[in-house]
């Protein structure tokens, strides 16, 4: 955004040079990209009036002017085309330098005495237009310094502005930002808003409250269309805005001074005086300013008359009432649209504005009201506008914003401390309306701050205007205490290593995923979160799994005859929970496909089937100190898992994840030749295992052997569980060999036998305590689990 100098004097004092206001506006949190001069020293260049032209007797091309300076008259030289009797024109008078070395003298011009030279914007600096002379406007003072007229050197800021700050997309709001620092006022003067009891009104319907919070319109009659004053065309060339003519570039101008968009329309070319703020019908388009027809959709906002549409809402006026030459009749639009509403609008049409831009940032309404207060001064002043009746149509009500700070908070998030004295000021500075407490402040925020909801904005407010170059550097307060390492959690680094190490590839996936995959998994879409302005119509939901993007990495993977696929990711998925709210969950996710061994000539391929996916799950549960149990399911889980072929990932007795194959309906349509394993689970941070050291055995280890009949839904896991906390003074470890199902079983039941080993570090055991650790264990099995000896 370019910011004029010299426009920022005219607002509030800046005591400051060049570069140290460019430091300052930097420091405040607007980075100043570039700095540019413009114009030239025009302090003996003053206006004349051309009072006759004549062809010069010894030159084709040249003709000779007598001016008038309001006191003299002066013969000039002049080569110009487009010099006419009666001009006001810049003359650079004898002694005058223009540019380093270009210094204007009396001199002969073939035989003729020129007394000066009339300049073009070139040598005025104000473009590298020098086809002719310029013209001032034809009320200017005779005599008076050009510079007083259109204003003369000027330094243009290229600053960035953050799109939390849109309040600061103008002149107004830098100079606000400045006179926080300085502690001045400003010079301008908010004016009331006046009704006028008389002339014509305005008709304005709000059918969208929602999408527009407020519409300020006022009429002005007896308007004259025709060129604006050279002192605004000056600003709005720097600027970077071309200028049209007063109308329109009274809104522009005030764009630029207040931030706020406005718009001009022909209210005799709109079907009755009567606006309409409305979504825009199946089969309408607008053919915009821009001379381009653009097509309507139902969720685009438009302003429209008792008919048709006569602007896209935020974005671009309709050429059909656009203000011409021959207007006498104008409405004058100030509104609050929907940012949303009209970013995606926007987007759709690729069709960008200033004002689109300042819209989809947010506006103020306070704003919009002195903005329009403005731009109808410039109108009576600059364009003989007769205002009417005012319109303000309010339906939606900005709510008052306090926020409370505590000053302890205040002192630790900075390192330093702060006089109240000096908060005091800088609230006060900022507009805030603060009361201070015992425990600190609590203010009521301007409603064009519209990045600030909490105390951390407050504070952050507390230091840009303190200054961060003015912090003194500390050394932080650490606690000295150190996390003991059995308790210090399972990180991303920890898990991602042990995966790495077992052959696995790490997977970063886009967080959107589109409708038609998720469906393809069965999730239900009442429990989708759907995107407003998705990128594409690939990515039209956040993804409410892991698994969807990765089975889609599968199978590129696939076409590009890879064989062996091993894959996984860390993610956030989202969906709505029971309440319709928004879940946030951190998980992660995995799957083998294809060959678990790299093909050799010496072995068979083998591809990876369900104990390799076990194995792996238990290889991760077996880093946390938190027991992770695979527990078969009575039915099917989810509906993209195999049936009989799924289990639940259980910690704490409680589902956290499933993990099984992929259903052969899916695997079909993702075109995989091989079976899918996969796996998917809730992160929760869990303490790292606690490391048991023990010495090595110097005495000899006893093992004896146990069959016992179980339940067919029970797992080793379970049973190993159980044996351990029957027994651990003297068990060494426990694994089965065994298991056997039929026979004299019942169909419900099976057999699993397994192998104990015992053994004491400090001495050979004895018969008795052998045969008491195999009691123990054995009479928990029973109690525990309703295990039987067999």
């Amino acid at each position: 955004m370019k910011i004029s100098l010299a426009w920022l004097k005219e607002i509030v004092d800046i005591p400051w040079s060049v570069e140290e206001t460019a430091d300052k506006l930097t420091l405040l949190g607007f980075q100043v990209e570039g700095i540019t001069y413009t114009g030239v020293k025009l302090d003996n260049i003053i206006a004349v009036q051309i009072q006759s032209i004549e062809k010069h007797p010894n030159a084709d091309r040249l003709q000779i002017a007598k001016v008038y300076d309001g006191k003299n008259e002066r013969t000039i030289v002049c080569g110009a085309p487009n010099i006419a009797v009666e001009q006001v024109v810049p003359l650079a008078l004898p002694g005058t330098k223009l540019g380093d070395q270009f210094e204007i003298k009396v001199t002969k011009i073939r035989g003729i005495e020129s007394e000066g030279m009339l300049c073009s914007e070139r040598e005025l600096g104000l473009s590298d237009n020098h086809a002719g002379i310029f013209q001032l406007p034809i009320k200017s003072q005779l005599g008076a310094m050009v510079n007083d007229i259109i204003g003369g050197e000027d330094v243009i800021f290229d600053i960035e502005v953050t799109p939390n700050r849109p309040d600061n997309l103008s002149h107004i709001g830098i100079a606000r930002e400045l006179a926080a620092l300085t502690g001045k006022k400003l010079h301008f003067h908010k004016s009331q808003w006046k009704t006028h009891k008389i002339g014509p009104k305005c008709k304005i319907i709000i059918k969208e409250p929602k999408m527009c919070h407020r519409y300020l319109g006022k009429i002005f009659l007896d308007v004259k269309v025709g060129p604006s004053p050279q002192w605004m065309v000056q600003r709005l060339n720097t600027c970077g805005i071309r200028s049209i003519n007063n109308i329109v570039d009274i809104t522009n101008y005030v764009l630029l001074e207040w931030g706020h968009p406005l718009h001009s329309f022909d209210l005799e070319k709109c079907n009755g005086q009567e606006i309409v703020v409305r979504m825009a019908k199946e089969g309408e388009s607008i053919l915009a300013l821009d001379e381009k027809k653009y097509p309507l959709l139902k969720e685009d906002l438009i302003i429209a008359d008792r008919k048709d549409p006569i602007a896209i809402a935020g974005i671009m006026g309709g050429q059909l009432s656009g203000v011409t030459e021959t207007t006498t009749k104008i409405l004058l639009e100030s509104a609050i649209f929907d940012p949303a509403t009209v970013r995606k609008t926007s987007k759709r049409l690729n069709l960008k504005s200033e004002s689109s831009y300042r819209f989809e940032r947010g506006t103020d309404s306070e704003t919009a009201q002195q903005a329009s207060l403005r731009a109808a001064h410039l109108l009576m002043e600059l364009a003989n506008g007769q205002p009417g009746q005012a319109s303000d149509v309010f339906p939606t009500k900005p709510k008052k914003i306090v926020i409370s700070m505590d000053r302890q908070k205040m002192h630790d998030l900075l390192g330093i401390k702060v006089d109240d004295s000096k908060v005091d000021k800088i609230f006060k500075n900022l507009g805030f309306s603060s009361v201070k407490s015992k425990m600190g402040w609590k203010c009521q925020i301007p409603s064009f701050r519209k990045d600030l909801f909490e105390d951390a904005d407050l504070i952050e407010e507390i230091a840009r205007h303190i200054g961060y170059d003015n912090i003194p550097e500390t050394l932080p307060r650490l606690n000295p205490g150190q996390i003991p390492a059995d308790q210090e959690p399972i990180n991303q680094k920890t898990l991602t290593t042990y995966l790495k190490g077992q052959g696995l590839n790490e997977t970063i996936t886009s967080s959107f995923s589109s409708s038609e995959l998720i469906q393809k998994l069965g999730t239900a879409e009442n429990r989708w979160i759907k995107i407003l302005n998705p990128v594409s119509q690939e990515e039209t939901i956040l993804r409410p799994t892991l698994l969807a993007n990765l089975l889609k990495a599968v199978t590129r993977n696939i076409h590009y005859q890879r064989d062996t696929i091993r894959l996984f990711e860390w993610g956030k998925t989202y969906q709505k929970n029971e309440q319709n709210l928004a879940l946030e969950e951190q998980k992660m996710a995995l799957v083998l496909y294809g060959n678990s061994l790299t093909s050799h000539w010496s072995k068979k391929n083998d591809v990876y089937d369900f104990f390799d996916l076990k194995g792996l799950l238990e290889g991760i549960a077996s880093l946390s100190d938190q027991q992770i149990i695979l527990k078969n399911l009575p039915t099917n889980p989810l509906s993209y898992y195999a049936p009989h072929q799924s289990f639940g990932i259980m910690r704490e007795n409680a589902i956290i994840g499933y993990a099984g194959a992929l259903h052969p309906a899916l695997a079909k349509e993702f075109d995989f030749k091989y079976p899918c394993y996969m796996a998917e689970w809730i992160l929760n941070p869990t303490g790292r295992k606690h490391p048991f050291i023990r010495p090595l055995p110097r005495f000899p280890f006893v093992e004896r052997d146990l069959a016992i009949v179980v339940e067919k839904n029970k797992n080793w896991v379970e049973i190993e569980q159980v044996v351990r906390q029957s027994e651990n003074r003297f068990l060494d470890a426990v694994y089965p060999f065994d298991i056997f199902m039929g026979g004299s079983l019942k169909p419900h039941q099976k057999s699993i036998a397994f192998r104990v080993r015992l053994n004491s570090i400090e001495r050979t055991l004895s018969d008795v305590e052998i045969n008491g650790t195999i009691e123990k264990i054995k009479d928990g099995l029973k109690k525990r689990i309703g295990a039987e000896l067999r």
